[in-house]
């Protein structure tokens, strides 16, 4: 029941209004006419944030390809465009995004604490492509062209096998990035000629992929 007198920090207030507060734990007592308390602790957080960032530089990347989109120096996060962009977790501070078209991102904080509350990172594409295959390789473990895979960029979809002299299947993979390593069941293939068959597609401008596909030999050198 009114009237209340308050108590601050063990100090009585006159008025409802506490001002010029730094960061801290406060104690807040509050009494009313009927003599009935009340009292609580009180957490006064710093809200004096800087402007927060965007840490990944406007870039370009290969279509098809994702860019790895970092903010900071925020309490929390939420990205757009998100169907556009092609963004994973809207509202992680990091996330993946593969943008089809030369896309403009923007991160603003969901509180809007800080004193600039969003930041912009600019991400165009290269819409080349190519896949090359090698004529041959060294498995010997020497770091390099130790793996038969593709040379390639902007590829979408692949799947390859690899088959022996006598026809035999001895590799695949849906993975143009993993290669073969020239072992079969947990032994080295002998060296020799093998026939690869390979079906890929590359991202287009327009977001579709156009399938193609390629066969030919090469040699494992030991």
């Amino acid at each position: 029941m009114a009237p209340y007198s308050l108590t601050w920090n063990g100090n009585v207030v006159t008025g409802n209004i506490i001002r010029d507060l730094g960061v801290g734990i406060y104690s807040a007592s509050l009494m009313d006419a009927n003599g009935c308390p009340r009292s609580a602790s009180i957490y006064v957080p710093n809200l004096n944030l800087g402007r927060m960032n965007i840490l990944t530089p406007d870039t370009i990347v290969s279509i098809g390809d994702e860019v790895l989109l970092r903010a900071g120096d925020a309490p929390d996060y939420i990205w757009s465009p998100i169907t556009g962009g092609n963004i994973a977790c809207p509202v992680c501070q990091e996330t993946p995004a593969r943008p089809l078209v030369p896309t403009q991102y923007i991160v603003r904080t969901l509180t809007g604490a800080n004193c600039i509350a969003a930041d912009t990172v600019r991400v165009m594409i290269d819409y080349s492509s190519m896949l090359s295959m090698p004529n041959a390789f060294t498995p010997n473990n020497d770091g390099m062209n130790d793996y038969f895979r593709p040379k390639s960029k902007a590829v979408m979809a692949f799947s390859m096998q690899i088959y022996n002299r006598s026809g035999n299947l001895v590799f695949a993979t849906n993975d143009h990035r993993k290669g073969w390593d020239g072992s079969f069941n947990g032994e080295p293939s002998p060296m020799g000629t093998y026939v690869y068959i390979i079906r890929f597609g590359f991202w287009q401008a327009d977001g579709k992929i156009e399938m193609q596909d390629k066969k030919g030999t090469f040699d494992l050198i030991r």
